[in-house]
């Protein structure tokens, strides 16, 4: 018949998970034992105070809420390597008293001194009520609490020496060195806003090194550019477009010779004249014996007839003219377009500085 393991609260642990429902103090578990039962099968037994048989003891790693059940717990027990030579038979949990909180039987389990470092589980469920906490190794022993995120190593500057971080982590986010940031928070007290304000240097050496004026540039409204040779380091350089030209024309053509209007203007008379007479002599009465007789006398003052009024016709026509107006260009005026500066597309982000 296969034996049926199990874990349970001993009569003291029942008393203190009552006070913890109670008046809300927490349980404090610290350590685990194991025993070899005598070499024996085991039945957890609530009225002892002790295992059967003792072999071992010591800080328990890890407490955990179970992902099944909320009401039950997990405990994680090490055997490290150096420990052993015994058979597990049954396990309890400690308080930070030492007294017998919760007991449990498990399968016969072998632990060699060498080589082989066992973990096991101990399972039990408490109240819902009941706080039960954890007092684990704070960094001397075996093991190091999950939730503790590493604040309970003891020697953390050896710690970072010992997994090549030195200088690292510093080196990760030198000081002085501009950080995009997406938001107007800061991440902590640890960072400034790059707003052109002054710091004191005695305060913050590292951040001195690289802004020996004390003064944090402001970063408002500015990109950061990888220095030109020969350019100052932080030396401002205002927005402007590259010097370049323009080649701008209007459409050119030969428009050739065009034609004006046409009209007929017909025949068209000048102004009538040239009317005249000429004189050509004078006339005097000659008697010669009868008065039939006329004498005529050159240059006396005797004219001809008026005559000799006329005019001209001009026949016009239909004509036209033409005019010459050949290739020729345009002076073409472009307008002004774009932003009040030169800009890329961008997205605005705060300028932070880590302080050291």
């Amino acid at each position: 018949m296969t034996t049926k393991n199990y874990s349970i609260l001993t009569n003291r642990g029942k008393a203190l998970e009552a006070a913890s429902v109670a008046g809300g103090a927490p349980v404090v578990l610290k350590k685990f034992v194991v025993g070899d039962g005598n070499g024996g099968a085991v039945t957890p037994d609530a009225s002892r105070v002790t295992l059967v048989r003792e072999v071992y003891r010591g800080q328990i790693s890890r407490l955990t809420v179970s992902p099944d059940q909320d009401n039950q717990f997990i405990a994680y027990l090490a055997l490290p390597e150096g420990v052993g030579d015994f058979t597990v038979r049954e396990v309890g949990l400690l308080t930070e008293h030492d007294e017998l909180y919760a007991i449990g039987s498990c399968a016969a389990t072998e632990k060699p001194k060498n080589g082989v470092t066992v973990t096991l589980q101990f399972r039990l469920a408490v109240s819902e009520s009941a706080q039960i906490t954890l007092q684990a190794s704070t960094g001397d022993g075996l093991f190091l609490r999950q939730d503790a995120c590493l604040s309970d190593v003891r020697d953390k500057a050896q710690a970072v020496a010992n997994l090549g971080l030195s200088g690292v982590l510093p080196n990760l986010c030198p000081a002085g060195a501009p950080i995009p940031w997406p938001s107007d928070v800061l991440p902590d007290d640890s960072y400034a806003f790059m707003l052109g304000q002054t710091f004191d240097k005695s305060v913050y050496p590292l951040l001195a090194r690289v802004y020996p004026s004390g003064i944090i540039p402001d970063m408002r409204g500015w990109t950061i550019k990888g220095k030109p040779a020969g350019r100052a380091v932080l030396s401002q350089e205002m927005d402007g477009n590259k010097a370049h030209g323009h080649t701008a024309r209007a459409l050119e053509t030969d428009l050739g010779t065009k034609t004006t209007s046409h009209f007929d203007y017909g025949t068209k008379t000048t102004s009538e004249d040239g009317e005249h007479v000429h004189e050509f002599g004078g006339r005097v009465w000659s008697y010669w014996g009868d008065s039939n007789h006329l004498s005529l006398h050159v240059g006396s003052g005797e004219w001809t007839k008026a005559g000799g009024r006329h005019v001209h016709t001009i026949n016009i026509g239909g004509h036209v003219h033409t005019v010459w107006i050949g290739p020729h260009g345009h002076v073409v005026i472009v307008d002004q377009d774009g932003n009040p500066e030169t800009t890329v597309k961008n997205i605005a982000f705060n300028y932070i500085v880590r302080l050291a």
